[in-house]
């Protein structure tokens, strides 16, 4: 599982909480669709206010964060053909930097990314 900041904490428990309320609703089928309603309605405008309000510090923590999309990631969506380049003039290779040639739209480009 990722690992929750602390700002996320309240979200976490409010989507904990949904998803009991889902649970129970059906294995006793019971109807609480108003609550649960009411409860995600909520948590749209925690999560809203929470990542609208971000402190300097909560926005590094989430660019630092270990389950963020990295350029890797959204490689494959937006182009086809990738070919990865690694190493450098010593023959090492930086994580950190991602490089490679792929197709976008059918002509060939350039990628470098961090």
């Amino acid at each position: 599982m990722n690992q929750v900041l602390e700002f996320e904490k309240p979200i976490v428990h409010l989507k904990e909480q949904i998803s009991e309320l889902k649970n129970l609703s059906e294995q006793n089928e019971i109807d609480l669709t108003d609550e649960i309603t009411t409860l995600e309605r909520r948590l749209k405008r925690l999560e809203d206010d929470i990542y609208t309000n971000l402190k300097p510090w909560d926005r590094v923590q989430v660019a630092r964060h270990q389950g963020r999309p990295t350029t890797l990631d959204y490689i494959p969506y937006l182009f086809t053909d990738f070919i990865e380049f690694h190493g450098d003039r010593y023959f090492a290779d930086d994580e950190a930097i991602v490089s490679g040639i792929a197709f976008y739209h059918g002509k060939l480009i350039t990628i470098i990314g961090h």
